[in-house]
């Protein structure tokens, strides 16, 4: 046979055996005479992946109408397959071969490269995209001298393209086409690790930036952000990298720059930022922090600092890290900040002391109320109502101040026979208001209880009126299966007083649900 046999294995779906089929490919034409030869001429032919037959010198011997296709009609007058690839990946495709030709019968190998812009019969590629092909080559005779090589080529342009975009998104920001946060970290480390002496970092944050977004939406906001990317890139000498860090936040290295110059270039990047936008209603400004080339941490940290600087200031400028402006900059921020902390601890005093009741410590009648408006605990819940007896001619008796030590007294026994999840709160006068989170009727009942009980033995001598010898409370529970705690004081006070006005003190009453 003048041409050499290959055996390609066919997967048959329906009886799911393998047929082997000896296909030639070779410098000879299939003879079509014979019922093999007609076969393996339409299977070859009508092959959807791209088979070439080539010399170990890479002459194509043999192309089916799919390799055409791929390579163009030229490719079936025969040439060198390198000639076929880019001139960067055409050395490759020559050392692939050599390869494959010297590898041991039966190996398959691989191989993926740019094809050589070709002329076709529609005409000139030129204009086209840059197509990718994978190769799969497999050596059927090993080391033979005249054997030929057998390529399956597929077309892998869109494949590549796929991966183009997933890595250029990886490392750019799809709004601006600018470099993202990684991409510019990776050039700051290698700036960094050059060590060159010279360098600088920009920090640039537009001011008002929101107030766009909100009042003319994100579209507007969109274009804003272009627009500012456009106007850095104007601005800044050749070889910068400008970054988009997220949102309206972008950094600029220069990597051949030294602070002072960056700082003048950061002062005209303010002045362009600030010029209206044709046809767009919104102004924008800029404020920016500059320091030079350090280690990466070190240097985002200062640029940072200083752009921070600059809003504080008064935003729309530029400040270098380090310098006297900087230094008298940091030195006002900090006193703010200062001014700022202890106006916050002032609040959150003042917001304390509101709901806090100055007698007892207790959380008084404000917090009480928040509390119940608020209240997000478990359920059931239970509140109890309580009320010292006749406290009134305790204060007539003994004075204002023993009745101020009598209340302080039984608010910190309330507090101490509580569990920690339980909030105590002086409602008023003598009433005291206890919520327990996650406790039914019988549990607030036995709470209350207990509570009465450690009060009556603190045997604080009464002497205002003969019934009650030491100082007592009575006492209302209610349970809610909702949070309307509100309601549950409500019942709890009504059952309490009812037991008052009829002569039972110091006792426990549960309003019924």
């Amino acid at each position: 046979m003048g041409a050499r046999d290959v055996r390609w294995e066919i997967g048959c779906r329906c009886s799911g055996q393998r047929l082997i089929v000896p296909i030639e490919l070779g410098v000879e034409p299939i003879d079509e005479t014979t019922a093999w030869g007609g076969f393996s001429r339409v299977l070859v032919q009508g092959c959807p992946i791209a088979l070439v037959t080539v010399t170990v010198a890479g002459r194509v011997m043999f192309a089916n109408e799919q390799a055409v296709r791929l390579l163009g009609s030229h490719v079936a007058t025969g040439g060198f397959l390198a000639d076929f690839f880019s001139t960067e990946h055409a050395a490759r495709a020559i050392g692939y071969l050599a390869s494959l030709a010297s590898a041991p019968a039966g190996t398959s190998t691989f191989f993926s490269g740019e094809l050589r812009a070709q002329p076709d019969d529609r005409g000139p590629r030129s204009n086209q995209p840059p197509r990718w092909v994978h190769v799969y080559g497999r050596n059927l005779n090993g080391s033979d001298p005249d054997q030929s090589l057998i390529l399956a080529l597929v077309d892998a342009t869109q494949a590549r393209q796929r991966e183009q975009d997933l890595a250029r998104r990886a490392l750019y920001d799809d709004l601006t086409g600018l470099p993202n946060r990684t991409l510019l970290a990776e050039r700051l480390q290698s700036a960094w690790d050059q060590r060159s002496g010279t360098g600088a970092l920009m920090m640039v944050d537009l001011d008002g930036f929101k107030l766009v977004n909100d009042r003319l939406g994100h579209i507007t906001g969109d274009v804003l952000l272009v627009e500012v990317a456009r106007r850095l890139s104007q601005q800044v000498p050749s070889g910068s990298t400008i970054a988009r860090l997220g949102g309206d936040e972008f950094a600029i290295l220069l990597p051949e720059t030294t602070a002072n110059v960056a700082w003048k270039v950061a002062a005209a990047i303010c002045e362009r930022v600030a010029e209206p936008i044709p046809e767009l209603p919104a102004r924008i400004t800029a404020s920016i922090g500059v320091t030079e080339l350090g280690s990466l941490e070190a240097t985002l940290r200062q640029a940072d600092l200083a752009m921070y600087t600059a809003k504080s200031a008064g935003r729309n400028r530029a400040v270098l890290y380090g310098s006297q402006d900087f230094q008298a900059m940091e030195a006002t921020r900090k006193d703010i900040a200062t001014g700022l902390s202890a106006l916050t601890a002032e609040r959150d005093r003042l917001h304390i002391e509101a709901r806090t009741d100055a007698l007892t410590g207790l959380a008084n009648r404000r917090a009480l109320d928040e509390y119940m408006e608020r209240f997000v605990g478990p359920l059931p819940a239970s509140v109890l109502f309580i009320d010292l007896d006749r406290f009134s001619a305790y204060n007539h008796r003994h004075g204002d101040q023993a009745g101020d030590q009598a209340l302080r007294t039984v608010a910190h026994t309330l507090a101490t026979h509580c569990r920690d999840q339980d909030k105590v709160f002086r409602k008023g006068g003598e009433e005291f208001t206890i919520v327990l989170p996650g406790l039914a009727v019988e549990a607030a009942q036995a709470t209350g209880e207990r509570l009465r009980a450690a009060i009556e033995d603190l045997a604080l001598e009464h002497h205002g009126a003969d019934d009650t010898p030491v100082v007592t409370v009575t006492i209302g529970t209610a349970t809610r299966q909702d949070d309307n705690l509100a309601q549950a004081l409500s019942d709890a006070a009504d059952t309490a007083f009812a037991c008052k006005i009829a002569g039972l003190r110091n006792r426990v009453t549960t309003a019924r649900s």
